[in-house]
């Protein structure tokens, strides 16, 4: 298995809708004071970090060491079981995630509307491309392509704009 990422016309776009927004939240953040600017400054190196991971595919190194230790352990019988596990416990760190960012919330004032959804799409995305990754949900094969790219874009869309909404001076 080779790790070059995804480079079809669609990933790079989307790894550079990733590493703009990064940019742009990372100007943004300029803007904001105390716990809104960390939040920002967090936010921005996520998107680059993501952009990097889109053409490096850091997580299918993880998977690829996961399904070794499966072989070499001798746990072929329980592969099935394992790979709910591991979506199940991607699903948990993501709830334990979103309920940080909850708590964070609380902090800064709340959150724009938009990046409530970007998280929660998010979290519906990284979902599926776990479970389609580990091979549970073959069916949804047709996702890895157009609609995929689309949530994608679709989920930076809205952290640009929840940026620019939180940033946005107040009218006075």
């Amino acid at each position: 298995m080779s790790f070059g990422g995804d480079p079809t016309i669609g990933g790079w776009l989307v790894a550079a809708a990733y590493v703009a927004a990064a940019g742009y939240v990372a100007t943004r953040s300029s803007r904001a004071t105390g716990a809104r600017r960390h939040v920002l400054v967090l936010l921005a190196f996520s998107l680059f970090a993501l952009g990097l991971n889109k053409q490096l595919d850091l997580h299918e190194a993880a998977f690829v060491a996961a399904r070794e230790a499966v072989r070499s352990l001798g746990w072929d019988d329980h592969k099935r079981l394992l790979q709910l596990v591991g979506v199940g416990l991607v699903l948990a760190v993501g709830v334990v995630g979103l309920l940080a960012l909850r708590r964070l919330a609380r902090r800064v004032g709340g959150w724009p509307r938009s990046f409530r959804l970007a998280a929660i799409v998010f979290l519906g995305f990284a979902a599926l491309r776990v479970a389609a990754f580990v091979g549970l949900l073959k069916a949804l094969a047709w996702l890895e392509g157009v609609v995929l790219i689309g949530v994608e874009l679709v989920v930076v869309a809205l952290v640009v704009r929840g940026a620019r909404e939180w940033t946005r001076p107040a009218p006075g």
